[in-house]
Protein backbone atom coordinates (compact mmCIF):
# COMPACT_ATOMS: atom_id res chain seq x y z
CA UNK A 1 0.00 0.00 0.00
CA UNK A 2 1.59 3.60 -0.86
CA UNK A 3 2.39 5.80 1.86
CA UNK A 4 0.59 8.59 0.05
CA UNK A 5 -2.51 7.01 0.89
CA UNK A 6 -2.94 8.03 4.58
CA UNK A 7 -3.35 11.63 3.15
CA UNK A 8 -6.74 12.48 1.80
CA UNK A 9 -8.27 15.75 1.29
CA UNK A 10 -10.48 17.48 3.16
CA UNK A 11 -13.76 17.39 0.83
CA UNK A 12 -12.40 13.52 -0.19
CA UNK A 13 -13.00 12.54 3.57
CA UNK A 14 -16.47 14.09 3.94
CA UNK A 15 -17.18 11.72 0.73
CA UNK A 16 -15.74 8.62 2.65
CA UNK A 17 -17.53 9.93 6.24
CA UNK A 18 -20.61 9.74 3.89
CA UNK A 19 -19.88 6.67 1.85
CA UNK A 20 -18.53 3.83 3.45
CA UNK A 21 -18.76 0.84 1.24
CA UNK A 22 -16.99 -2.15 1.27
CA UNK A 23 -13.62 -2.44 -0.81
CA UNK A 24 -14.97 -5.92 -2.27
CA UNK A 25 -18.44 -6.70 -1.60
CA UNK A 26 -19.85 -9.70 -2.19
CA UNK A 27 -21.36 -10.26 -6.01
CA UNK A 28 -24.84 -11.79 -6.54
CA UNK A 29 -26.04 -12.93 -9.53
CA UNK A 30 -29.31 -10.70 -9.96
CA UNK A 31 -30.57 -9.83 -12.90
CA UNK A 32 -33.06 -6.69 -14.51
CA UNK A 33 -35.18 -9.75 -15.39
CA UNK A 34 -35.46 -11.34 -11.75
CA UNK A 35 -35.79 -7.38 -10.23
CA UNK A 36 -40.27 -8.57 -10.31
CA UNK A 37 -40.45 -7.34 -13.91
CA UNK A 38 -39.31 -3.52 -13.02
CA UNK A 39 -37.72 -1.30 -15.17
CA UNK A 40 -33.41 -0.11 -13.57
CA UNK A 41 -33.37 3.04 -14.19
CA UNK A 42 -29.74 4.17 -14.74
CA UNK A 43 -28.41 7.54 -14.94
CA UNK A 44 -24.68 7.52 -16.71
CA UNK A 45 -22.65 10.76 -16.94
CA UNK A 46 -20.21 11.44 -19.73
CA UNK A 47 -17.88 14.09 -20.72
CA UNK A 48 -17.44 16.33 -23.51
CA UNK A 49 -19.27 17.51 -26.24
CA UNK A 50 -18.76 17.25 -30.05
CA UNK A 51 -18.19 13.70 -31.31
CA UNK A 52 -17.98 12.23 -27.42
CA UNK A 53 -21.19 13.15 -27.04
CA UNK A 54 -22.65 11.89 -30.09
CA UNK A 55 -20.90 8.67 -29.50
CA UNK A 56 -21.74 8.51 -26.21
CA UNK A 57 -25.82 9.03 -27.25
CA UNK A 58 -26.07 6.61 -29.62
CA UNK A 59 -24.45 4.10 -27.53
CA UNK A 60 -27.03 4.71 -24.87
CA UNK A 61 -30.04 4.31 -27.54
CA UNK A 62 -28.63 1.47 -29.40
CA UNK A 63 -28.38 0.18 -25.31
CA UNK A 64 -31.82 1.48 -24.43
CA UNK A 65 -33.47 -0.33 -27.30
CA UNK A 66 -31.65 -3.88 -26.99
CA UNK A 67 -32.87 -3.63 -23.07
CA UNK A 68 -36.66 -3.63 -21.99
CA UNK A 69 -36.25 -3.91 -18.33
CA UNK A 70 -33.34 -1.41 -18.33
CA UNK A 71 -32.78 2.08 -19.38
CA UNK A 72 -30.24 4.67 -19.03
CA UNK A 73 -30.57 8.73 -18.97
CA UNK A 74 -27.06 10.17 -20.27
CA UNK A 75 -26.28 13.77 -18.87
CA UNK A 76 -23.00 15.49 -20.36
CA UNK A 77 -21.38 17.44 -17.99
CA UNK A 78 -19.01 19.17 -19.20
CA UNK A 79 -15.00 18.48 -19.16
CA UNK A 80 -13.31 16.48 -17.09
CA UNK A 81 -12.52 18.76 -15.02
CA UNK A 82 -15.93 19.50 -14.11
CA UNK A 83 -16.97 16.27 -13.77
CA UNK A 84 -14.15 15.66 -11.05
CA UNK A 85 -15.88 17.93 -9.36
CA UNK A 86 -19.31 17.35 -9.96
CA UNK A 87 -18.85 13.87 -9.04
CA UNK A 88 -17.34 14.60 -5.93
CA UNK A 89 -20.22 17.22 -4.88
CA UNK A 90 -22.69 14.25 -5.71
CA UNK A 91 -21.36 11.97 -3.00
CA UNK A 92 -21.78 14.54 -0.54
CA UNK A 93 -25.26 15.36 -1.27
CA UNK A 94 -25.83 11.68 -1.92
CA UNK A 95 -27.52 12.08 -5.57
CA UNK A 96 -24.75 9.99 -7.35
CA UNK A 97 -24.92 8.79 -11.06
CA UNK A 98 -24.60 5.28 -11.12
CA UNK A 99 -21.93 5.12 -13.75
CA UNK A 100 -19.43 7.87 -15.09
CA UNK A 101 -16.88 8.81 -17.16
CA UNK A 102 -13.61 9.36 -14.56
CA UNK A 103 -10.66 10.69 -16.24
CA UNK A 104 -7.54 8.82 -16.38
CA UNK A 105 -5.40 10.59 -13.05
CA UNK A 106 -8.62 10.52 -10.73
CA UNK A 107 -9.29 7.03 -10.98
CA UNK A 108 -7.02 5.98 -8.21
CA UNK A 109 -8.21 8.85 -5.62
CA UNK A 110 -11.90 7.75 -6.16
CA UNK A 111 -10.83 3.82 -5.53
CA UNK A 112 -8.96 5.05 -2.51
CA UNK A 113 -11.89 6.80 -1.50
CA UNK A 114 -14.21 3.83 -2.05
CA UNK A 115 -16.57 5.85 -4.42
CA UNK A 116 -16.09 3.40 -7.45
CA UNK A 117 -17.20 -0.01 -7.17
CA UNK A 118 -13.90 -2.61 -7.41
CA UNK A 119 -15.27 -4.44 -11.03
CA UNK A 120 -12.27 -7.59 -10.60
CA UNK A 121 -14.95 -9.76 -9.13
CA UNK A 122 -16.96 -8.99 -12.04
CA UNK A 123 -14.56 -9.80 -14.54
CA UNK A 124 -13.57 -12.97 -13.60
CA UNK A 125 -17.06 -13.83 -13.22
CA UNK A 126 -17.90 -13.27 -16.57
CA UNK A 127 -14.21 -13.34 -17.92
CA UNK A 128 -15.62 -15.47 -21.12
CA UNK A 129 -17.70 -12.16 -22.10
CA UNK A 130 -15.91 -9.59 -21.10
CA UNK A 131 -12.10 -11.12 -22.35
CA UNK A 132 -9.91 -8.93 -20.09
CA UNK A 133 -6.76 -10.32 -22.80
CA UNK A 134 -8.40 -8.96 -25.69
CA UNK A 135 -7.71 -4.99 -24.05
CA UNK A 136 -4.88 -3.32 -25.05
CA UNK A 137 -2.62 -3.46 -22.05
CA UNK A 138 -1.07 0.12 -22.70
CA UNK A 139 -4.48 1.18 -21.89
CA UNK A 140 -5.24 -0.87 -19.02
CA UNK A 141 -2.57 0.68 -16.81
CA UNK A 142 -5.01 3.81 -15.31
CA UNK A 143 -7.94 0.87 -14.86
CA UNK A 144 -6.36 -1.02 -12.24
CA UNK A 145 -5.60 0.34 -8.29
CA UNK A 146 -3.96 -2.48 -6.30
CA UNK A 147 -3.69 -5.10 -8.35
CA UNK A 148 -7.70 -4.72 -8.91
CA UNK A 149 -9.66 -3.03 -12.12
CA UNK A 150 -11.95 -0.29 -11.25
CA UNK A 151 -13.47 1.04 -14.18
CA UNK A 152 -12.22 -0.34 -18.68
CA UNK A 153 -11.15 2.51 -20.62
CA UNK A 154 -13.34 3.98 -22.61
CA UNK A 155 -12.14 7.68 -24.60
CA UNK A 156 -8.23 6.95 -24.72
CA UNK A 157 -5.62 8.83 -26.34
CA UNK A 158 -2.37 9.36 -26.99
CA UNK A 159 -0.13 12.54 -28.21
CA UNK A 160 1.31 12.39 -31.67
CA UNK A 161 3.41 14.76 -33.54
CA UNK A 162 1.26 16.53 -36.41
CA UNK A 163 3.32 17.47 -39.04
CA UNK A 164 3.07 19.97 -42.04
CA UNK A 165 4.72 17.81 -44.73
CA UNK A 166 4.61 20.01 -47.50
CA UNK A 167 6.36 22.52 -45.36
CA UNK A 168 8.50 19.64 -44.91
CA UNK A 169 9.19 18.69 -48.36
CA UNK A 170 9.90 22.91 -49.18
CA UNK A 171 12.11 22.58 -46.49
CA UNK A 172 14.67 19.65 -48.33
CA UNK A 173 13.47 17.72 -44.36
CA UNK A 174 13.23 14.10 -44.57
CA UNK A 175 10.21 12.86 -42.15
CA UNK A 176 12.39 10.09 -40.68
CA UNK A 177 14.35 12.89 -39.05
CA UNK A 178 11.82 14.09 -36.96
CA UNK A 179 12.02 10.70 -34.88
CA UNK A 180 14.39 11.67 -32.17
CA UNK A 181 14.81 14.27 -29.98
CA UNK A 182 18.10 15.69 -32.13
CA UNK A 183 16.62 15.10 -35.20
CA UNK A 184 13.27 17.00 -34.66
CA UNK A 185 15.52 19.71 -32.98
CA UNK A 186 17.46 20.31 -35.83
CA UNK A 187 14.24 20.20 -38.33
CA UNK A 188 12.23 22.80 -35.78
CA UNK A 189 15.92 24.99 -36.32
CA UNK A 190 15.49 24.55 -40.35
CA UNK A 191 11.95 25.13 -40.56
CA UNK A 192 12.01 28.55 -38.49
CA UNK A 193 12.05 31.62 -40.34
CA UNK A 194 10.51 35.68 -40.32
CA UNK A 195 7.19 33.97 -41.09
CA UNK A 196 7.48 30.82 -40.05
CA UNK A 197 8.16 28.98 -35.37
CA UNK A 198 9.07 25.47 -36.80
CA UNK A 199 6.98 24.35 -33.40
CA UNK A 200 4.07 25.95 -31.65
CA UNK A 201 2.91 23.94 -28.51
CA UNK A 202 1.13 25.17 -25.31
CA UNK A 203 2.64 24.50 -21.83
CA UNK A 204 1.18 20.72 -21.13
CA UNK A 205 2.31 18.18 -18.41
CA UNK A 206 0.82 15.46 -20.76
CA UNK A 207 3.48 15.95 -23.17
CA UNK A 208 5.84 16.36 -20.42
CA UNK A 209 5.02 12.82 -18.66
CA UNK A 210 6.26 11.32 -22.30
CA UNK A 211 8.68 13.43 -22.41
CA UNK A 212 10.49 12.46 -19.07
CA UNK A 213 9.45 9.26 -19.89
CA UNK A 214 11.41 9.19 -22.95
CA UNK A 215 14.73 10.18 -21.25
CA UNK A 216 14.50 6.87 -19.04
CA UNK A 217 12.67 8.70 -15.89
CA UNK A 218 9.35 9.43 -14.49
CA UNK A 219 7.42 11.64 -12.73
CA UNK A 220 7.23 10.44 -9.43
CA UNK A 221 9.74 8.04 -7.28
CA UNK A 222 9.62 4.50 -7.31
CA UNK A 223 7.19 3.92 -4.26
CA UNK A 224 4.44 6.78 -5.86
CA UNK A 225 4.64 9.09 -2.98
CA UNK A 226 6.63 11.79 -3.91
CA UNK A 227 7.20 14.37 -6.94
CA UNK A 228 11.08 13.37 -8.66
CA UNK A 229 10.89 15.35 -11.65
CA UNK A 230 13.31 17.43 -10.79
CA UNK A 231 16.23 14.53 -11.32
CA UNK A 232 18.34 14.36 -14.46
CA UNK A 233 15.54 13.13 -16.54
CA UNK A 234 13.09 15.70 -15.74
CA UNK A 235 15.45 18.63 -16.38
CA UNK A 236 16.56 16.89 -20.21
CA UNK A 237 12.60 16.77 -20.44
CA UNK A 238 12.13 20.21 -19.97
CA UNK A 239 15.17 21.17 -21.88
CA UNK A 240 14.05 19.66 -24.76
CA UNK A 241 11.63 22.52 -25.44
CA UNK A 242 13.56 25.07 -23.13
CA UNK A 243 16.13 25.49 -25.79
CA UNK A 244 14.09 25.88 -28.84
CA UNK A 245 11.72 28.39 -27.22
CA UNK A 246 15.09 30.06 -26.22
CA UNK A 247 16.18 30.04 -29.38
CA UNK A 248 12.83 31.33 -31.30
CA UNK A 249 12.23 27.54 -32.64
CA UNK A 250 9.38 27.20 -30.46
CA UNK A 251 6.44 29.03 -29.95
CA UNK A 252 5.04 28.28 -26.56
CA UNK A 253 1.53 30.57 -25.37
CA UNK A 254 0.61 31.60 -22.54
CA UNK A 255 -1.62 28.61 -20.42
CA UNK A 256 -2.24 25.37 -20.92
CA UNK A 257 -4.63 25.73 -23.59
CA UNK A 258 -3.86 24.53 -27.23
CA UNK A 259 -6.39 26.63 -29.22
CA UNK A 260 -3.71 29.16 -29.94
CA UNK A 261 -0.78 26.36 -31.28
CA UNK A 262 -4.02 24.72 -33.62
CA UNK A 263 -4.71 28.31 -35.20
CA UNK A 264 -0.84 28.57 -35.97
CA UNK A 265 -0.34 25.21 -37.35
CA UNK A 266 -3.41 25.06 -39.15
CA UNK A 267 -2.71 28.95 -40.85
CA UNK A 268 0.80 27.37 -41.48
CA UNK A 269 2.62 29.42 -39.12
CA UNK A 270 4.17 26.71 -37.66
CA UNK A 271 5.14 23.33 -38.90
CA UNK A 272 4.98 21.48 -36.06
CA UNK A 273 2.34 20.28 -33.59
CA UNK A 274 2.05 17.99 -30.89
CA UNK A 275 -1.75 16.99 -29.80
CA UNK A 276 -3.92 14.22 -29.11
CA UNK A 277 -4.60 10.89 -31.71
CA UNK A 278 -8.21 12.24 -30.74
CA UNK A 279 -7.73 15.42 -33.18
CA UNK A 280 -6.58 13.69 -36.64
CA UNK A 281 -9.80 13.57 -38.03
CA UNK A 282 -9.88 16.93 -37.51
CA UNK A 283 -6.77 18.10 -38.56
CA UNK A 284 -7.20 15.89 -41.57
CA UNK A 285 -10.35 18.05 -43.00
CA UNK A 286 -8.77 20.94 -41.59
CA UNK A 287 -5.32 20.39 -43.86
CA UNK A 288 -6.91 19.82 -46.61
CA UNK A 289 -9.48 22.83 -46.79
CA UNK A 290 -6.10 24.78 -45.93
CA UNK A 291 -4.23 22.94 -48.76
CA UNK A 292 -1.14 21.21 -47.27
CA UNK A 293 -0.20 17.31 -46.50
CA UNK A 294 -1.13 16.35 -43.15
CA UNK A 295 1.58 13.90 -41.91
CA UNK A 296 1.29 12.13 -38.19
CA UNK A 297 4.08 10.39 -36.51
CA UNK A 298 5.09 8.49 -33.48
CA UNK A 299 6.63 11.22 -30.44
CA UNK A 300 9.93 11.87 -31.28
CA UNK A 301 12.49 9.56 -28.91
CA UNK A 302 15.22 10.65 -26.78
CA UNK A 303 17.03 7.28 -24.50
CA UNK A 304 14.40 5.78 -25.78
CA UNK A 305 10.98 5.50 -27.15
CA UNK A 306 8.00 6.46 -24.81
CA UNK A 307 4.24 8.06 -24.38
CA UNK A 308 1.81 8.54 -21.91
CA UNK A 309 -1.68 7.33 -22.76
CA UNK A 310 -4.51 10.28 -21.96
CA UNK A 311 -8.24 9.67 -21.93
CA UNK A 312 -10.52 8.26 -19.50
CA UNK A 313 -12.26 5.36 -18.03
CA UNK A 314 -15.91 4.40 -17.52
CA UNK A 315 -16.54 3.13 -13.92
CA UNK A 316 -19.61 2.62 -11.45
CA UNK A 317 -20.58 4.25 -8.45
CA UNK A 318 -20.00 2.27 -5.30
CA UNK A 319 -22.92 1.28 -2.90
CA UNK A 320 -25.51 0.47 -5.61
CA UNK A 321 -27.95 -2.37 -4.84
CA UNK A 322 -27.57 -5.72 -6.22
CA UNK A 323 -29.94 -5.26 -9.11
CA UNK A 324 -29.03 -2.07 -9.94
CA UNK A 325 -25.14 -2.91 -9.45
CA UNK A 326 -25.63 -5.86 -12.35
CA UNK A 327 -27.59 -3.72 -14.45
CA UNK A 328 -24.69 -1.05 -14.78
CA UNK A 329 -22.55 -3.83 -15.21
CA UNK A 330 -24.83 -5.07 -18.37
CA UNK A 331 -24.33 -1.53 -19.29
CA UNK A 332 -20.56 -1.54 -18.84
CA UNK A 333 -20.31 -4.18 -20.76
CA UNK A 334 -22.26 -3.04 -23.81
CA UNK A 335 -20.12 0.04 -23.69
CA UNK A 336 -16.78 -1.34 -23.98
CA UNK A 337 -17.46 -4.39 -26.32
CA UNK A 338 -15.68 -4.66 -29.52
CA UNK A 339 -18.80 -3.20 -31.79
CA UNK A 340 -19.54 -0.28 -29.43
CA UNK A 341 -15.42 0.39 -29.17
CA UNK A 342 -15.18 0.46 -32.88
CA UNK A 343 -18.12 2.86 -33.11
CA UNK A 344 -17.03 4.92 -30.41
CA UNK A 345 -13.22 4.97 -32.16
CA UNK A 346 -14.15 5.67 -35.52
CA UNK A 347 -17.01 8.33 -34.58
CA UNK A 348 -14.23 10.04 -32.09
CA UNK A 349 -10.87 9.37 -33.75
CA UNK A 350 -9.94 7.99 -29.85
CA UNK A 351 -8.20 5.19 -29.77
CA UNK A 352 -9.13 1.45 -30.63
CA UNK A 353 -8.89 -0.04 -26.52
CA UNK A 354 -9.09 -3.51 -27.84
CA UNK A 355 -7.57 -5.67 -30.20
CA UNK A 356 -10.35 -7.32 -32.03
CA UNK A 357 -11.39 -4.18 -32.61
CA UNK A 358 -8.73 -3.65 -34.82
CA UNK A 359 -9.91 -6.56 -36.76
CA UNK A 360 -13.28 -5.79 -37.52
CA UNK A 361 -13.64 -4.70 -41.06
CA UNK A 362 -14.71 -1.30 -40.57
CA UNK A 363 -11.55 -0.33 -39.20
CA UNK A 364 -9.22 -2.58 -41.67
CA UNK A 365 -10.98 -0.34 -44.43
CA UNK A 366 -10.37 3.04 -41.94
CA UNK A 367 -6.77 2.48 -42.08
CA UNK A 368 -6.93 1.09 -45.59
CA UNK A 369 -8.14 4.53 -46.89
CA UNK A 370 -5.98 6.69 -44.03
CA UNK A 371 -2.83 4.80 -42.62
CA UNK A 372 -2.49 7.50 -40.04
CA UNK A 373 -5.20 6.02 -38.03
CA UNK A 374 -2.82 3.37 -37.23
CA UNK A 375 0.37 5.59 -36.05
CA UNK A 376 -1.65 5.94 -32.67
CA UNK A 377 -2.12 1.86 -32.31
CA UNK A 378 1.37 1.17 -33.21
CA UNK A 379 2.90 3.42 -30.70
CA UNK A 380 0.57 1.53 -27.74
CA UNK A 381 4.02 -0.79 -28.14
CA UNK A 382 5.96 2.08 -25.70
CA UNK A 383 2.77 3.25 -23.87
CA UNK A 384 2.84 4.22 -19.70
CA UNK A 385 0.07 4.94 -17.95
CA UNK A 386 -0.33 8.67 -16.27
CA UNK A 387 0.40 8.99 -12.78
CA UNK A 388 -2.75 9.09 -10.27
CA UNK A 389 -1.75 10.46 -7.09
CA UNK A 390 -4.26 12.95 -5.63
CA UNK A 391 -4.68 16.03 -6.12
CA UNK A 392 -2.42 15.28 -9.55
CA UNK A 393 -4.87 17.58 -11.69
CA UNK A 394 -4.19 20.36 -9.02
CA UNK A 395 -0.41 19.69 -9.78
CA UNK A 396 -0.04 20.08 -13.86
CA UNK A 397 -1.78 23.75 -13.70
CA UNK A 398 0.98 24.82 -10.92
CA UNK A 399 3.15 23.09 -13.07
CA UNK A 400 2.13 25.07 -15.79
CA UNK A 401 2.66 28.34 -13.51
CA UNK A 402 6.33 27.35 -12.90
CA UNK A 403 7.40 26.04 -16.33
CA UNK A 404 6.19 29.59 -17.49
CA UNK A 405 8.79 31.16 -14.99
CA UNK A 406 10.93 29.86 -16.12
CA UNK A 407 10.22 29.80 -20.20
CA UNK A 408 10.20 33.76 -19.34
CA UNK A 409 13.21 33.88 -17.66
CA UNK A 410 16.75 32.55 -19.21
CA UNK A 411 18.45 33.46 -16.00
CA UNK A 412 16.43 30.71 -14.02
CA UNK A 413 18.47 27.38 -14.55
CA UNK A 414 15.87 24.36 -15.65
CA UNK A 415 16.95 22.50 -12.19
CA UNK A 416 15.89 25.53 -10.11
CA UNK A 417 13.01 25.90 -11.74
CA UNK A 418 12.01 22.25 -11.62
CA UNK A 419 13.50 22.32 -7.75
CA UNK A 420 10.42 25.12 -7.26
CA UNK A 421 7.69 23.12 -9.20
CA UNK A 422 8.67 19.41 -7.46
CA UNK A 423 8.64 21.30 -3.97
CA UNK A 424 4.63 22.79 -4.94
CA UNK A 425 3.72 19.41 -6.22
CA UNK A 426 4.59 17.58 -2.86
CA UNK A 427 2.77 19.53 -0.96
CA UNK A 428 -0.30 19.11 -3.06
CA UNK A 429 0.47 15.51 -2.79
CA UNK A 430 0.49 15.93 0.92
Amino acid sequence: MKNFKKHISLVIATIIGLNSFSALSTITEVSAAENDGEVIELEYWYAYGGASEVANLEMVNRFNELHDDIQVTATGQGSYFDMNTKVQTSFVSGNTPDLFIAQDTIVETFALNQMIEPLSPLIERDNEEVQIDDFVPGLLGNSIVDDTYYGLPMFKSTPLLYVNKTMLDEAGIELSQLETWDGFSEAARQLTTDEVTGVSNSLDVWLYESWVAQAGGSILNEEDTEFAYNNEQGVAAFDFMRNLVNEGAWNAPSGSSSSTSDQEFLSQKSGLFFYSTAALSALLNSSEEVGFELEAIMLPRGEQQAVTTGGSNIVMSAGLDEATKEAAWTFLKFVTSTEQNQYASQTTGYLPTRYSTTETAEYQALIEEQPLYKVAFDQLEFAEARPMVPGYNEMGDMWVEEAEKLLNDENISTQDGMNSAVERSNQILQ
